[in-house]
């Protein structure tokens, strides 16, 4: 769609924690992540998964790029979707980051759009996903990255991005990434 902001999943770890690849798993229904696309107010035809080696989700209807280093983490996953992106800003967000929403995402849109070169939540700390960036804001990463940098925040620290008070049903934003989290994923799409 013309003026919206390209949608990102990172879906390139390993779910050491789940024990199974959690973009797959179901709830109520539906793979978490068609659930996480949904929950951002896209459709999966709007998203692309940048996933680990080997691992494909166009059978969902998702467009899937390869990391392009494998397990190294979110910033990575970044790097990739900076690199897939074309001009303008991106969304970025975690394949289990259950409990968006479009009004929480279009804070960090608003903030980016008034020229911070990213924007994400933070509280007592950074929460460094969902992130909305700028694509200028590529080299700036890479030269991170290649320096060594592997965290997300410190990233944003080092760009001056917006820093964006935690919004309202934040508390209700968790990653889906073990039995517990998911049995609470499952309750609460049960109860919609």
């Amino acid at each position: 769609m013309a003026g919206r902001v390209p949608l990102f999943l990172l879906a390139g770890g390993r779910s050491s924690r789940m024990g199974q690849d959690k973009a797959w798993v179901e709830v109520a229904g539906l793979p978490l992540i068609l659930r996480v696309v949904a929950q951002c107010g896209y459709s999966p035809d709007e998203a692309t998964v940048v996933a680990a080696p080997g691992r494909s989700y166009a059978d969902l209807g998702l467009r899937t790029i390869e990391d392009a280093q494998a397990h190294e983490g979110p910033f990575s996953g970044l790097l990739t979707a900076l690199g897939a992106a074309s001009a303008g800003p991106l969304l970025v967000v975690a394949c289990d980051q259950w409990g968006l929403t479009p009004e929480m995402l279009h804070r960090l849109e608003a903030a980016v759009g008034e020229g911070a070169p990213a924007a994400a939540f933070r509280g007592e700390r950074w929460h460094p996903l969902p992130l909305v960036v700028r694509s200028s804001s590529a080299s700036s990463a890479r030269a991170a990255f290649d320096g060594g940098e592997r965290s997300l925040w410190r990233w944003l620290e080092q760009v001056g991005a917006a820093s964006l008070a935690e919004p309202e049903g934040w508390s209700e934003v968790v990653s889906v990434d073990d039995a517990e989290r998911l049995a609470a994923a499952r309750a609460a799409a049960k109860a919609e």
